[in-house]
């Protein structure tokens, strides 16, 4: 199953959907792409890093972790909307 990088931003967003990472609740950039096959664990670090800017995720301890931001959560839900339709079609 080949993805975009929005149906990959949703895949990881989506992780952190199921174990509720958001605001104060956070985890480290590695475990929200851990699980994914090795050729996409860089690319899932650098569309993270994009998430960040977009302001979609916020960054804890000295940028090693992210949670969802609560203000953007319609794009969340949009962008895990995308993965879950490839997913399951």
């Amino acid at each position: 199953m080949e993805l975009t990088d929005c149906e990959l931003k949703g895949k990881i967003l989506e992780k952190l959907v199921r174990f509720r990472k958001f605001m104060a609740s956070y985890t480290q950039k590695r475990d929200a792409v851990k699980g994914m096959p090795p050729h996409f664990v860089h690319l899932g670090l650098s569309l993270i890093d994009d998430m960040v800017k977009d302001g979609i995720l916020i960054e804890h301890k000295n940028r090693e972790c992210v949670s969802i931001n609560l203000e953007h959560i319609e794009e969340v839900n949009r962008l895990r909307e995308l993965f879950l339709k490839k997913k399951f079609c």
